[in-house]
């Protein structure tokens, strides 16, 4: 009936060991034939370490798709990568409820591979790169036209431009007393297709460096 971890604030520190500091996978599978795990499950408050550059500090399946983990819940799991690499990292979860902070030094705070029809809440922060990453495999969020402004209509070439085709609906929000950091969310000038928006009055909620939600072509 699954694996479960109990914690009351316990704290997985692999920061002098330089490398990955947890990993929860399931073998027996392959890329053309995964294997199904189901009710993993994390209960109560876990804290994970490293220093990690080469790899994610807590990465949830393995990256060639060959295990996909069914019905997951994360209560409350807290990232910190003192490291260049990603600090969590998800791959091929599916009707999951996962609520993470992930924070990391480098390249993406949070990375979702094949992620679909689950919820994704908590925060991401990276010093030197992305807060969220969304790419590789087929990952569905849900995104429709009432999310927008309701001076804008909706058009055919209205989409977000992602590392793959995406319907995705996200909720971005900014605790109050913002400042300079709303300019953040500005599409890159290869995206034509997007409307580019200039400085928000709701935007991603930051405390250091830049921690920005970027949307891009890969």
């Amino acid at each position: 009936m699954g694996f479960q971890i109990i914690s009351d604030g316990a704290v997985i520190d692999a920061t002098a060991a330089g490398q990955r500091a947890m990993s929860v996978q399931c073998s027996g599978g392959t890329p053309e034939n995964p294997v199904g795990c189901f009710y993993f499950h994390i209960q109560g408050t876990l804290f994970v370490n490293a220093n990690s550059n080469g790899s994610a500090a807590f990465r949830f399946g393995l990256n060639d798709y060959s295990d996909a983990h069914n019905s997951i819940k994360i209560d409350h799991l807290v990232v910190n990568n003192a490291g260049s690499g990603t600090a969590a990292r998800f791959n091929y979860v599916l009707n999951a409820s996962i609520f993470t902070v992930a924070v990391t030094a480098g390249s993406a705070g949070l990375e979702l591979d094949q992620v679909q029809f689950s919820q994704i809440s908590g925060a991401a922060s990276a010093t030197d790169g992305t807060a969220m990453l969304i790419e590789n495999g087929y990952t569905v969020f849900q995104y429709h036209p009432g999310d927008r402004s309701g001076s804008r209509k909706g058009r055919p070439d209205d989409q977000f431009a992602l590392r793959e085709p995406q319907h995705l609906r996200l909720a971005i929000l900014q605790l109050p007393g913002a400042d300079r950091r709303d300019g953040g969310l500005q599409q890159s000038a290869d995206q034509p297709q997007l409307r580019r928006r200039g400085p928000a009055k709701h935007g991603l909620a930051r405390r250091d460096g830049e921690h920005t939600l970027r949307l891009g072509r890969g």
